[in-house]
């Protein structure tokens, strides 16, 4: 990934990076400390090279630097739970014309 990230750059174009966390952290909680290590500096290289940062929570970003909050854009990605909620009218099955017996 990075000497794609560093071919994109050298060639000027948009940079945007997907964060969904820092994978260096998960595995040192998993004990894989050889491969956090490893994978460390790959995470900060890409959060560097990005021109925009995508993150789904706002406490993403809040755990990154602020050099780095200042190109993060928040962009959630689950869904809206009041939307699927019964209300008085109808069931929400049959607002979207889901047959009832069908598995989901």
């Amino acid at each position: 990934m990075a000497p794609l990230l560093l071919l994109l750059k050298l060639g000027h174009k948009q940079v945007i990076h997907d964060f969904h966390g820092f994978a260096h952290r998960e595995q040192l909680v998993e004990g894989r400390r050889v491969r956090a290590v490893t994978t460390m500096p790959f995470v900060w290289l890409a959060l560097a090279l990005a021109d925009r940062i995508l993150a789904i929570r706002q406490e993403l970003c809040q755990d990154l630097p602020v050099r780095f909050q200042k190109k993060t854009l928040i962009l959630p990605n689950g869904v809206d739970l009041q939307a699927f909620t019964t209300n008085n009218d109808g069931n929400v099955m049959q607002i979207y014309g889901i047959p009832s017996g069908m598995k989901l």
